[in-house]
């Protein structure tokens, strides 16, 4: 999915050749920034309204990847630059933070400065334009007269059409993965689980595909991690980490707002507390809370862990 798309978001000369992509000389501003700082990017963007919802979601997913320290695509890499490129341009850097003091929007000043100063040196580089003589235009209408009017002109799809083709070939992609990585994590969640874990699991797996959530996972030497994704306005928001040995991470710490401080998160801590076997202290809502499949095994449990996440995703809505 996430191909199709970046490469939709190139103009077609730019998918022949991505050295001629937005930013691709030197990929200087996808390289100097953190994986950090790029997610705090994503999020800052939509709050001074720099980037639209698909741009958003990529620099967040590229943060993400840096995370856990994938190596980009070339492609990837050259449609990162364009959009960091547009931001830094529409001013992201110097926008006001939610922060009092945020050490990623100092790297973003910091980058910005560098950047700005890299454009004026290339720009004092340039070779001045030849002058045109005044012959040359009547010229060229001469040559456009020839042409007789719809001559040699191919109609092309209306934005519009692109726009619907591309995001039913992206949905398409989507579904068909989140298909391919859930069958895999069954399969080895009954390998590696009990059986109480594996029900709970299989039944979230299910729950996923139910609410049409987009899916992350990373797949280690032994086990796999899936992270279904609530998508709001393009922002994505992680809901939890289920690991195919039985173990499910909630991470507090990570929450984007909404939640993003701790007397928002209480709320979502008190729901999850229903579940018998949940004991997430208050501590807990600064950092991670880790948990063990079995613990959802009763249905009255998964039901009430599952309608907690329902709340929180509603609450982003509501919010936002």
């Amino acid at each position: 999915m996430r191909g199709n798309r970046m490469k939709d978001h190139l103009s077609p000369r730019e998918q022949r050749n991505p050295e001629t992509a937005p930013g691709s000389k030197g990929r200087t501003l996808s390289r100097r920034l953190s994986p950090g700082t790029l997610m705090h990017m994503a999020s800052k963007a939509k709050a001074i309204e720099t980037l639209n919802g698909w741009e958003r979601s990529f620099v967040f997913q590229m943060g993400q990847l840096g995370i856990w320290r994938r190596k980009l695509s070339e492609q990837q890499e050259n449609t990162l630059e364009g959009i960091l490129v547009k931001a830094f341009e529409g001013g992201i850097a110097e926008a006001p933070c939610q922060y009092v003091s945020c050490r990623n929007c100092e790297e973003m000043i910091m980058v910005a400065r560098e950047f700005a100063s890299q454009e004026q040196s290339e720009l004092a580089r340039e070779e001045p334009e030849p002058d045109i003589s005044e012959e040359a235009p009547a010229e060229e209408d001469s040559a456009e007269s020839d042409w007789e009017e719809g001559e040699g002109q191919i109609e092309s799809p209306s934005v519009d059409e692109e726009d619907i083709d591309s995001n039913q070939s992206a949905k398409q992609d989507m579904l068909e993965a989140r298909v391919r990585v859930l069958t895999s994590f069954r399969n080895n969640l009954e390998k590696r689980a009990t059986k109480a874990q594996n029900s709970a699991g299989r039944k979230i797996t299910y729950w996923i595909e139910e609410n049409d959530l987009e899916l992350r996972a990373r797949k280690l030497k032994r086990r796999i991690i899936v992270t279904p994704v609530f998508v709001h306005e393009g922002v994505p928001y992680p809901l939890f980490y289920m690991y195919s040995n039985g173990r499910i991470d909630i991470r507090f710490h990570e929450m984007d707002h909404p939640f993003d401080n701790y007397s928002s998160r209480v709320e979502l801590r008190n729901r999850l507390n229903e579940v018998a076997g949940f004991m997430i202290h208050p501590e807990h809502v600064r950092r991670k809370f880790t948990g063990r499949l079995e613990m959802l095994a009763d249905r009255r449990d998964l039901d009430l862990f599952l309608k907690a996440f329902e709340w929180y995703m509603m609450e982003i809505v509501r919010r936002s």
